[in-house]
């Protein structure tokens, strides 16, 4: 893997457990921006290297990407989104969710 990566480590305090049925750790960050849970810190560092990072799983997720500068589109660049709206805070905040995992903040 040539790609640099950002490394993001929040921590957020709630009284629900991501882990719980029907919750997704996605849940407890809208808690935290919707102010019904805290978060205490975030730290984002940019990575060169992340293979040399002993926090970096063992996946091929980042595989499924081309490298940059190559002639061929990313996986991304010809996935077309479908928005689906996920959560609506009290206000005009909203957050959309697409199949593939992606998602927005609007408001």
């Amino acid at each position: 893997m040539a790609k640099d990566l950002y490394k993001t480590t929040i921590v957020i305090w709630s009284e629900y457990s991501p882990d719980a049925e029907g919750m997704e750790i996605t849940d407890t960050a809208y808690q935290a921006m919707a102010g019904d849970a805290y978060c205490s810190s975030s730290v984002t560092v940019f990575v060169k290297d992340p293979m040399a990072d002993s926090e970096f799983p063992d996946t091929e997720f980042f595989d499924t990407q081309l490298d940059e500068g190559s002639d061929e589109g990313s996986i991304e660049d010809t996935h077309v989104h479908e928005w689906v709206l996920v959560h609506q805070f009290h206000g005009s905040r909203k957050v959309y969710r697409c199949a593939c995992g992606a998602e927005k903040l609007e408001g």
